[in-house]
Formats: C-alpha cells, structure tokens, sequence
C-alpha cells in the first residue's frame, strides 16, 4: 500500500504541477496578449535557477542555522535569504526587458513567490527522499538527487505563478 501510495503521488505531484507549465505557455495563445506566457515561463525559470544557485553559494560560505535539520541537514536559514535576494535581484532584472512584466511591484510579487515556493520545493522533495530513505530520485544527474532535484522547485512555484498571472493581468500595465 505505501508504495502505490508514493506511486499515486509522483504521478499526481508531477504531473499535476507541471501541467500549469502548459496553462502558463498557453496565455500566449490568446490574440493579443502577445509574449505573456513565455515571458511569465522564462522569468520564472531564470528566478528559480537564481534561488538555486544563491542558497547553495550563501549557504555554502556562510550557512550555519539549518533549515530543517530532519529533512536536509545542508540546507541553512542563510542559504535561504541568499537564495530569496538573488531571486529578487535576478527577476527584476529579467523583468524589466520584458513585455510582460516591467511593472517593478508585480515582478516584485512574482519573485516573493518564487523566493518562498521554490525552496519548499525542494524541502518537500528531500522530505520524500528522507522519508523513502533514498538518495536520489534517479541516476540521470548523479550527485544532484537525480532528474526531480532539478525540477522540484519549478513544481511548486508554476500553480502560483499561473495564478499570479491570471490575478495581476500585468500584459495589460
């Protein structure tokens, strides 16, 4: 039972999350919203990669506070505002050479979710990973937790970044 239970999950986790990839792709479509979509994707994708990359920096030269010790001992309180600044820095910077989201207060509140969602991500996949006691998640990538480690943080930040975009409408500022 466990192990159809952590099946039925992946499937679900995965591929729920991952379909708004499509939602967000597809508010491209609509006559006249031009670049929206495959701006909000791109923003986005480089916000995370921002988030990745500053908390493992940060964290490696100044982390000491662990995150949550049980489920990722590496991962520290000032990886995490590394990761959250240079998410912020990254998405503005991104942002204001698109179309889409040049306003400073909506890019602003696009990378606050990803600097929050992101790293939940992440702690949600090594919580699983922990859990099943595995290391990785695949031998694709070895040592980096396999295929889902790259993509965990995308899964969480893509529901509410279509949100996001469908509540702020920023195409239209």
């Amino acid at each position: 039972m466990p192990n159809i239970a952590i099946t039925s999950l992946g499937m679900l986790w995965i591929g729920l999350m991952g379909s708004y990839a499509a939602l967000i792709a597809g508010v491209s479509n609509v006559p006249g919203l031009g670049h929206a979509g495959t701006d909000t994707l791109f923003i986005m994708a480089v916000g995370v990669v921002a988030n990745d990359v500053g908390a493992l920096f940060v964290g490696s030269a100044a982390g000491r506070t662990p995150l949550r010790q049980w489920i990722s001992p590496n991962k520290t309180l000032e990886g995490f505002l590394g990761g959250g600044l240079a998410t912020f820095v990254a998405v503005i910077v991104v942002s204001l050479q698109s179309d889409t989201w040049n306003d400073i207060g909506e890019a602003a509140l696009l990378a606050i979710v990803i600097a929050l969602l992101a790293p939940l991500g992440d702690l949600v996949e090594s919580m699983f990973k922990r859990n099943l006691d595995i290391k990785d998640f695949g031998t694709l990538i070895r040592g980096h937790g396999g295929v889902l480690d790259r993509f965990d943080g995308f899964l969480f930040v893509l529901p509410a970044a279509y949100y996001l975009l469908q509540v702020l409408e920023p195409y239209t500022s």
